[in-house]
Protein backbone atom coordinates (compact mmCIF):
# COMPACT_ATOMS: atom_id res chain seq x y z
CA UNK A 1 0.00 0.00 0.00
CA UNK A 2 1.44 3.38 -1.00
CA UNK A 3 0.89 6.87 0.33
CA UNK A 4 1.19 10.26 -1.30
CA UNK A 5 1.76 12.11 1.99
CA UNK A 6 5.13 13.76 2.64
CA UNK A 7 7.45 11.29 4.39
CA UNK A 8 8.03 11.70 8.10
CA UNK A 9 10.93 9.24 8.04
CA UNK A 10 13.42 8.41 5.31
CA UNK A 11 14.80 4.89 5.68
CA UNK A 12 18.22 4.74 4.03
CA UNK A 13 19.34 1.28 2.90
CA UNK A 14 22.77 0.70 1.31
CA UNK A 15 22.58 -2.36 -0.95
CA UNK A 16 25.40 -4.53 -2.23
CA UNK A 17 24.77 -8.05 -3.52
CA UNK A 18 21.90 -8.61 -1.09
CA UNK A 19 19.21 -9.82 -3.52
CA UNK A 20 18.17 -12.81 -1.41
CA UNK A 21 17.63 -10.72 1.72
CA UNK A 22 15.94 -7.66 0.22
CA UNK A 23 12.30 -8.87 0.09
CA UNK A 24 12.25 -9.59 3.82
CA UNK A 25 14.32 -6.58 4.85
CA UNK A 26 12.49 -4.00 2.72
CA UNK A 27 9.21 -5.75 3.45
CA UNK A 28 9.71 -5.14 7.18
CA UNK A 29 10.01 -1.41 6.45
CA UNK A 30 7.00 -1.27 4.15
CA UNK A 31 4.95 -3.05 6.85
CA UNK A 32 5.66 -0.35 9.45
CA UNK A 33 2.71 1.05 11.35
CA UNK A 34 4.04 4.47 10.38
CA UNK A 35 2.90 4.78 6.77
CA UNK A 36 4.36 8.20 5.90
CA UNK A 37 7.84 6.96 5.03
CA UNK A 38 10.15 6.69 2.06
CA UNK A 39 12.69 3.92 1.54
CA UNK A 40 15.83 5.24 -0.15
CA UNK A 41 17.68 2.18 -1.48
CA UNK A 42 21.20 2.96 -2.71
CA UNK A 43 22.65 0.18 -4.84
CA UNK A 44 26.40 0.21 -4.39
CA UNK A 45 27.39 -1.41 -7.69
CA UNK A 46 25.84 -4.83 -7.03
CA UNK A 47 26.73 -7.65 -9.43
CA UNK A 48 23.79 -9.89 -8.45
CA UNK A 49 20.05 -9.32 -8.98
CA UNK A 50 19.72 -6.66 -6.27
CA UNK A 51 18.63 -3.89 -8.66
CA UNK A 52 16.04 -6.13 -10.31
CA UNK A 53 14.65 -7.17 -6.92
CA UNK A 54 14.45 -3.53 -5.83
CA UNK A 55 12.72 -2.55 -9.07
CA UNK A 56 10.16 -5.31 -8.58
CA UNK A 57 9.50 -4.14 -5.01
CA UNK A 58 9.22 -0.52 -6.16
CA UNK A 59 6.52 -1.42 -8.69
CA UNK A 60 4.27 -2.48 -5.84
CA UNK A 61 4.99 0.46 -3.52
CA UNK A 62 5.81 3.98 -4.67
CA UNK A 63 7.48 4.79 -1.35
CA UNK A 64 10.59 2.97 -2.57
CA UNK A 65 13.22 5.13 -4.28
CA UNK A 66 16.24 3.56 -5.99
CA UNK A 67 19.60 5.26 -6.42
CA UNK A 68 22.25 3.44 -8.44
CA UNK A 69 25.96 4.09 -8.03
CA UNK A 70 28.16 3.19 -10.97
CA UNK A 71 30.64 1.15 -8.94
CA UNK A 72 31.15 -0.37 -5.50
CA UNK A 73 32.24 2.57 -3.36
CA UNK A 74 31.41 1.07 0.02
CA UNK A 75 28.58 1.38 2.53
CA UNK A 76 29.65 4.81 3.80
CA UNK A 77 29.39 6.41 0.36
CA UNK A 78 26.04 4.68 -0.24
CA UNK A 79 24.66 5.85 3.12
CA UNK A 80 25.82 9.41 2.47
CA UNK A 81 24.12 9.38 -0.93
CA UNK A 82 20.91 8.18 0.71
CA UNK A 83 21.04 10.83 3.44
CA UNK A 84 21.67 13.54 0.84
CA UNK A 85 18.63 12.38 -1.15
CA UNK A 86 16.35 11.96 1.87
CA UNK A 87 13.28 14.21 2.09
CA UNK A 88 11.85 12.99 5.38
CA UNK A 89 11.75 14.88 8.65
CA UNK A 90 14.03 12.21 10.16
CA UNK A 91 16.48 9.58 8.90
CA UNK A 92 16.71 5.93 9.90
CA UNK A 93 19.65 3.77 8.77
CA UNK A 94 19.14 0.12 7.92
CA UNK A 95 21.35 -2.62 6.48
CA UNK A 96 19.98 -4.63 3.57
CA UNK A 97 19.87 -7.98 5.39
CA UNK A 98 18.24 -7.01 8.68
CA UNK A 99 14.72 -6.55 10.06
CA UNK A 100 12.78 -3.68 11.62
CA UNK A 101 9.95 -4.56 14.06
CA UNK A 102 6.48 -3.34 12.99
CA UNK A 103 6.13 -0.35 15.33
CA UNK A 104 9.79 0.72 15.51
CA UNK A 105 9.65 3.87 13.38
CA UNK A 106 6.36 5.05 14.88
CA UNK A 107 7.69 4.64 18.43
CA UNK A 108 11.03 6.31 17.69
CA UNK A 109 9.38 9.27 15.97
CA UNK A 110 6.89 9.67 18.82
CA UNK A 111 9.74 9.61 21.35
CA UNK A 112 11.68 12.27 19.43
CA UNK A 113 8.65 14.53 19.07
CA UNK A 114 7.45 14.10 22.66
CA UNK A 115 10.86 14.94 24.13
CA UNK A 116 11.97 17.46 21.50
CA UNK A 117 15.19 15.53 20.97
CA UNK A 118 16.97 15.41 17.60
CA UNK A 119 18.06 11.80 18.19
CA UNK A 120 15.92 8.91 19.47
CA UNK A 121 17.54 5.59 20.26
CA UNK A 122 16.08 2.14 20.92
CA UNK A 123 17.39 -1.35 21.56
CA UNK A 124 19.08 -3.73 19.14
CA UNK A 125 18.43 -7.48 19.06
CA UNK A 126 21.68 -9.18 18.01
CA UNK A 127 21.04 -12.50 16.22
CA UNK A 128 24.21 -14.60 16.07
CA UNK A 129 22.68 -17.75 14.53
CA UNK A 130 19.86 -18.24 12.03
CA UNK A 131 18.00 -20.56 14.39
CA UNK A 132 17.90 -17.81 17.04
CA UNK A 133 15.95 -15.36 14.88
CA UNK A 134 12.48 -14.56 16.29
CA UNK A 135 9.40 -14.95 14.10
CA UNK A 136 8.56 -11.81 12.12
CA UNK A 137 5.10 -11.54 13.67
CA UNK A 138 6.28 -11.76 17.29
CA UNK A 139 4.75 -8.96 19.39
CA UNK A 140 7.22 -6.33 20.54
CA UNK A 141 6.59 -4.85 24.00
CA UNK A 142 6.14 -1.10 24.36
CA UNK A 143 8.75 0.40 26.65
CA UNK A 144 8.97 3.67 28.51
CA UNK A 145 10.60 6.74 26.97
CA UNK A 146 13.24 8.72 28.84
CA UNK A 147 15.52 11.62 27.99
CA UNK A 148 19.21 11.67 28.84
CA UNK A 149 21.86 14.34 28.37
CA UNK A 150 25.03 13.26 26.63
CA UNK A 151 27.08 15.28 29.16
CA UNK A 152 25.54 13.41 32.10
CA UNK A 153 25.04 9.89 30.76
CA UNK A 154 27.92 7.43 30.99
CA UNK A 155 25.81 5.06 28.88
CA UNK A 156 25.48 7.46 25.95
CA UNK A 157 29.10 8.59 26.16
CA UNK A 158 30.24 5.00 25.69
CA UNK A 159 28.60 4.95 22.22
CA UNK A 160 26.62 1.73 22.77
CA UNK A 161 24.51 -0.28 20.39
CA UNK A 162 24.32 0.53 16.70
CA UNK A 163 23.67 3.52 14.47
CA UNK A 164 20.80 1.43 13.08
CA UNK A 165 18.99 1.76 16.44
CA UNK A 166 18.75 5.53 16.08
CA UNK A 167 16.36 7.96 14.46
CA UNK A 168 18.16 11.15 13.45
CA UNK A 169 16.49 14.44 12.65
CA UNK A 170 17.68 15.27 9.13
CA UNK A 171 18.11 18.95 9.98
CA UNK A 172 20.62 17.98 12.70
CA UNK A 173 22.70 15.98 10.22
CA UNK A 174 22.65 18.80 7.69
CA UNK A 175 23.32 21.69 10.10
CA UNK A 176 26.34 19.95 11.59
CA UNK A 177 27.44 18.34 8.30
CA UNK A 178 27.35 14.89 9.89
CA UNK A 179 28.08 12.19 7.34
CA UNK A 180 29.95 8.87 7.25
CA UNK A 181 33.71 9.08 6.83
CA UNK A 182 34.39 7.30 3.54
CA UNK A 183 38.09 7.01 4.39
CA UNK A 184 37.47 4.54 7.23
CA UNK A 185 36.89 0.84 6.65
CA UNK A 186 35.89 0.24 10.25
CA UNK A 187 34.29 2.30 13.01
CA UNK A 188 32.71 4.86 10.69
CA UNK A 189 29.28 4.00 12.09
CA UNK A 190 30.34 4.66 15.69
CA UNK A 191 32.04 7.91 14.66
CA UNK A 192 28.83 9.01 12.92
CA UNK A 193 26.79 8.06 15.97
CA UNK A 194 29.11 9.89 18.36
CA UNK A 195 29.04 13.07 16.26
CA UNK A 196 25.24 13.04 16.13
CA UNK A 197 24.84 12.47 19.86
CA UNK A 198 27.30 15.21 20.81
CA UNK A 199 25.59 17.62 18.38
CA UNK A 200 22.13 16.70 19.71
CA UNK A 201 23.06 17.15 23.36
CA UNK A 202 19.93 15.39 24.63
CA UNK A 203 18.81 11.98 23.37
CA UNK A 204 15.42 10.28 23.70
CA UNK A 205 15.71 6.64 24.73
CA UNK A 206 13.02 4.03 24.25
CA UNK A 207 13.10 0.76 26.17
CA UNK A 208 12.08 -1.35 23.18
CA UNK A 209 13.73 -3.37 20.41
CA UNK A 210 13.72 -1.27 17.25
CA UNK A 211 16.19 -3.23 15.13
CA UNK A 212 17.07 -6.89 14.55
CA UNK A 213 20.68 -7.36 13.44
CA UNK A 214 21.54 -10.62 11.65
CA UNK A 215 25.23 -10.93 12.51
CA UNK A 216 25.55 -14.44 11.10
CA UNK A 217 24.75 -13.45 7.52
CA UNK A 218 28.26 -12.23 6.85
CA UNK A 219 27.50 -8.68 5.71
CA UNK A 220 29.35 -7.27 8.72
CA UNK A 221 33.07 -6.57 8.88
CA UNK A 222 33.10 -8.37 12.23
CA UNK A 223 32.55 -11.70 10.44
CA UNK A 224 35.61 -11.27 8.20
CA UNK A 225 39.33 -11.66 9.02
CA UNK A 226 40.89 -8.25 9.72
CA UNK A 227 43.46 -6.62 7.47
CA UNK A 228 46.18 -4.27 8.62
CA UNK A 229 44.11 -1.43 7.18
CA UNK A 230 41.05 -2.50 9.22
CA UNK A 231 43.07 -2.60 12.42
CA UNK A 232 44.70 0.77 11.78
CA UNK A 233 41.22 2.19 11.15
CA UNK A 234 40.15 0.66 14.48
CA UNK A 235 42.80 2.82 16.13
CA UNK A 236 41.92 5.87 14.05
CA UNK A 237 38.20 5.85 14.80
CA UNK A 238 38.94 5.47 18.52
CA UNK A 239 41.28 8.46 18.26
CA UNK A 240 38.67 10.59 16.48
CA UNK A 241 35.88 9.79 18.92
CA UNK A 242 38.17 10.54 21.86
CA UNK A 243 39.08 13.89 20.29
CA UNK A 244 35.39 14.55 19.59
CA UNK A 245 34.56 14.05 23.26
CA UNK A 246 37.49 16.03 24.64
CA UNK A 247 36.88 18.81 22.11
CA UNK A 248 33.42 19.28 23.63
CA UNK A 249 34.67 19.24 27.21
CA UNK A 250 33.87 15.57 27.81
CA UNK A 251 37.40 14.64 28.88
CA UNK A 252 36.40 11.78 31.17
CA UNK A 253 34.27 10.31 28.39
CA UNK A 254 37.21 10.40 25.98
CA UNK A 255 39.41 8.53 28.43
CA UNK A 256 36.66 6.06 29.25
CA UNK A 257 36.02 5.31 25.58
CA UNK A 258 39.70 4.53 25.00
CA UNK A 259 39.74 2.12 27.94
CA UNK A 260 37.21 -0.23 26.31
CA UNK A 261 39.42 -2.53 24.22
CA UNK A 262 37.97 -5.88 25.33
CA UNK A 263 35.63 -6.02 22.34
CA UNK A 264 38.40 -5.22 19.87
CA UNK A 265 40.61 -7.93 21.30
CA UNK A 266 37.86 -10.52 21.20
CA UNK A 267 36.72 -9.70 17.65
CA UNK A 268 39.92 -8.60 15.90
CA UNK A 269 43.13 -8.93 17.85
CA UNK A 270 42.68 -12.67 18.38
CA UNK A 271 42.69 -13.11 14.60
CA UNK A 272 45.98 -11.26 14.14
CA UNK A 273 48.31 -14.32 14.07
CA UNK A 274 46.25 -15.88 11.25
CA UNK A 275 45.39 -12.70 9.36
CA UNK A 276 48.59 -10.62 9.59
CA UNK A 277 52.24 -11.29 9.04
CA UNK A 278 54.58 -10.58 11.93
CA UNK A 279 55.74 -7.40 10.21
CA UNK A 280 52.16 -6.17 9.80
CA UNK A 281 51.40 -6.98 13.43
CA UNK A 282 54.44 -5.03 14.59
CA UNK A 283 53.26 -2.02 12.57
CA UNK A 284 49.82 -2.23 14.17
CA UNK A 285 51.20 -2.57 17.69
CA UNK A 286 53.42 0.48 17.15
CA UNK A 287 50.40 2.55 16.05
CA UNK A 288 48.47 1.36 19.07
CA UNK A 289 51.24 2.53 21.40
CA UNK A 290 51.19 5.97 19.79
CA UNK A 291 47.47 6.28 20.55
CA UNK A 292 47.96 5.31 24.18
CA UNK A 293 50.85 7.76 24.53
CA UNK A 294 48.83 10.55 22.89
CA UNK A 295 46.09 10.37 25.53
CA UNK A 296 48.25 9.14 28.41
CA UNK A 297 45.87 6.46 29.68
CA UNK A 298 45.92 2.70 30.09
CA UNK A 299 43.78 0.91 27.45
CA UNK A 300 41.78 -1.20 29.88
CA UNK A 301 39.32 -0.87 32.71
CA UNK A 302 37.98 -2.95 35.59
CA UNK A 303 35.93 -5.17 33.27
CA UNK A 304 38.86 -6.12 31.01
CA UNK A 305 39.71 -9.83 31.53
CA UNK A 306 43.19 -10.51 32.90
CA UNK A 307 44.31 -12.41 29.77
CA UNK A 308 43.29 -9.51 27.54
CA UNK A 309 45.01 -7.06 29.84
CA UNK A 310 48.12 -9.25 29.57
CA UNK A 311 48.40 -8.90 25.79
CA UNK A 312 47.90 -5.13 26.07
CA UNK A 313 50.67 -4.99 28.66
CA UNK A 314 52.99 -6.93 26.36
CA UNK A 315 52.40 -4.38 23.59
CA UNK A 316 52.90 -1.39 25.89
CA UNK A 317 56.16 -2.97 27.09
CA UNK A 318 57.34 -3.22 23.44
CA UNK A 319 57.25 -7.02 23.63
CA UNK A 320 55.49 -7.17 20.27
CA UNK A 321 56.68 -10.61 19.16
CA UNK A 322 55.61 -12.08 22.50
CA UNK A 323 52.19 -10.46 22.05
CA UNK A 324 51.91 -11.87 18.52
CA UNK A 325 52.68 -15.39 19.77
CA UNK A 326 50.42 -15.08 22.82
CA UNK A 327 47.42 -14.09 20.70
CA UNK A 328 47.60 -17.51 19.01
CA UNK A 329 47.28 -19.42 22.27
CA UNK A 330 44.20 -20.95 23.85
CA UNK A 331 44.78 -18.86 26.96
CA UNK A 332 44.53 -15.64 24.92
CA UNK A 333 41.13 -16.76 23.63
CA UNK A 334 39.61 -18.34 26.72
CA UNK A 335 41.70 -17.17 29.65
CA UNK A 336 43.84 -19.33 31.94
CA UNK A 337 42.46 -22.72 32.89
CA UNK A 338 41.12 -23.05 36.46
CA UNK A 339 43.59 -24.44 39.00
CA UNK A 340 43.93 -28.18 38.68
CA UNK A 341 42.42 -28.41 35.19
CA UNK A 342 44.66 -30.09 32.65
CA UNK A 343 47.31 -30.89 35.24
Amino acid sequence: MATTESPKVSVVVPVFNAARYLPAAIGSVLAQSLREIEVVCVDDGSSDDSVAVLADLARSDERIRIIQLNTNYGASTARNAGIDAATGESVFLMDSDDFVPPHALERLLAAARTTGCDVAIGKLLWIKRAEDAPPANEPWPLGKVTTEAIRESLYLQSIPGSHCCNLYRRDLLDRHQIRYDTGLSYGEDQLFQAAAMVAAGNVAMIDEVVYVYHHYRGQSLTTKPPTLGNLLDDIEFHRRIAHLFTGHGLHAAGSRFLSRWTYSIREYWLQIPDALTLGEALSFFASFRLLVEEFGILPWNATTPAHHRHVLSLVLDHRDEDAYQYLATVEARLGPAPAGVGA
